[in-house]
């Protein structure tokens, strides 16, 4: 059975928990309009975060401003060890919500302050299929609390028992940049430490330039050790941040250059990495270019696309189109669902229903045998963990691993300069005769680093004659072997 949410870190400390406890079931009991008015001064305030006012929902719903049940500072409960402050805010649903701010460098970040909007099912255990958890991303130009406001996400997952986390992402024009993804990998890492949620089901969704921030997000985050998406909704996505600078004014373009964003502006290779590390893909006068499309990570992971054919941005229909035909072709799981609505670009041309009943069905699925994977940087994919990189360009590799010959693949390398391959993670034997098949697009040399090796192999050969440039680590069992630049294929045997 999946775990339910259960506030279990804060049960911990015993005044957090009666204050969490007192307001969730202030919440759970009264009115959104009957809550105690908060008292006047600010006690504490992080000097990085502006000055707390008191909260408004959108006009149109009528709530107004927020009325929370604690005696001070509009409600904001301080967490200096976390480094945050949070409140309790008017729920749409039912289900508790809160608004809470993380603290630099809590935030991920240096300088800036990054805010989320969290609503957790108060009956969770009692709904069938409950413990999954949301990551909402929100359109251009508008906060988190668009999610709440003009979508019904919010009830979606009140109806299921699920959590949403819906980020601002630093700036509410991110585009999905790292700044604001490793925001939210922190954000994350705080949440599941208060809160309990089924791992293997954790699903993103977003709209417009928050579709593509969901995809990037996902593809760019497939470590054990951090939270990983199991399926994507993306409704019309950006694909392309080269194509958004290059089609965009010149309030754009200063806009995209500046450091809330990319810092720099794409006027070649280097200046283009910031861009191409989160575009989910390269569209060129509508074709894919299959060397810049790191949604190939996502070989594993279903992605539903929505798109309205009508809709007035039809760049991003015709690059989403572009996209998803591409991805099909090389088998990837991706369910198009496409109509003729209005004339319009509005999350609310996607039936939602629709979506969530798509991703019911979804669960992290087991790794794939056969990997093709895109790393901007130098961390954890899957079983391997790209250790070294070349600076400024995404690193690529095709790794497939057959169980029953304890043979491995790993094809077109580039941009590579050490891979770590997790030999027993991938069902592989170091302790039989282990067979690697080696090629490289760049030839500028790869160091392939297997673990297991406990002691150091009586032979290594490539394409059947002694490979001198081999080490073995007694310490770690990790055997090391460098592929000479000039070189771009070969087989190699390594014999325990």
């Amino acid at each position: 059975m999946a775990p339910f949410f259960s506030l279990k870190s804060l049960l911990r400390a015993p005044l957090r928990a009666s204050v969490l406890a007192f307001a969730a079931l202030t919440f759970a009991s009264a009115p959104v309009h009957a809550q105690a008015t908060p008292g006047g001064g600010v006690a504490f305030q992080h000097p990085l975060v502006v000055a707390p006012s008191p909260f408004s929902w959108a006009t149109s719903t009528g709530l107004g401003v927020v009325k929370v049940p604690m005696p001070v500072n509009y409600g904001w409960i301080i967490m200096p060890n976390d480094k945050l402050q949070f409140r309790f805010v008017p729920s749409l649903t039912g289900d508790p919500t809160i608004e809470a701010i993380f603290w630099p460098p809590a935030s991920g970040h240096p300088t800036k302050a990054e805010r989320i909007t969290f609503q957790f099912p108060i009956n969770g255990p009692k709904i069938p299929g409950s413990g999954a958890l949301v990551i909402a991303f929100h359109s251009y130009g508008v906060s988190e609390k668009d999610i709440y406001l003009n979508t019904q996400i919010a009830a979606m997952c009140k109806a299921r028992g699920w959590a949403l986390v819906a980020p601002y992402g630093l700036v509410d024009t991110h585009y999905g940049n790292v700044q604001s993804q490793e925001s939210l990998v922190k954000v994350l890492n705080v949440v599941q430490k208060y809160f309990q949620f089924d791992q293997q089901r954790v699903y993103a969704i977003g709209f417009s330039m928050g579709g593509g921030a969901a995809l990037s997000f996902s593809m760019r985050h497939l470590s054990e050790s951090r939270v990983q998406v199991a399926a994507v909704v993306n409704h019309t996505g950006t694909q392309d941040l080269i194509d958004v600078y290059q089609s965009g004014t010149i309030a754009v373009k200063n806009m995209l250059g500046d450091s809330d964003h990319f810092g720099t502006l794409p006027t070649n290779a280097d200046n283009a990495f910031p861009y191409l590390r989160v575009s989910p893909s390269r569209v060129v006068v509508g074709s894919v270019d299959p060397n810049l499309t790191p949604l190939r990570n996502l070989r594993h992971v279903p992605i539903y696309t929505f798109l309205n054919l009508n809709d007035p941005q039809n760049k991003l229909v015709t690059h989403n189109l572009a996209v998803t035909n591409y991805l099909q072709s090389i088998g990837q799981s991706v369910t198009l669902v496409a109509v003729n609505g209005a004339v319009e670009h509005k999350w609310k041309t996607m039936d939602l229903d629709a979506a969530f009943t798509w991703l019911e069905r979804q669960s992290l699925a087991d790794k794939p045998t056969t990997m093709e994977l895109f790393a901007d940087k130098e961390i954890q994919y899957l079983d391997t963990f790209v250790r070294d990189k070349q600076n400024l360009r995404i690193a690529r590799y095709d790794v497939t691993a057959f169980q029953g010959t304890n043979t491995i693949d790993i094809f077109n390398t580039r941009y590579l300069n050490t891979l770590f391959v997790d030999l027993g993670a991938m069902r592989l034997n170091p302790a039989g005769v282990l067979t690697v098949n080696w090629n490289s697009i760049d030839s500028l040399g790869d160091e392939l680093v297997f673990p297991g090796y406990a002691a150091a192999p009586s032979a290594v050969t490539f394409n059947g004659l002694p490979h001198a440039t081999w080490n073995h680590d007694v310490v770690t069992g990790e055997l090391s072997i460098s592929m000479l630049p000039g070189i771009t294929s070969g087989t190699l045997v390594i014999t325990p």
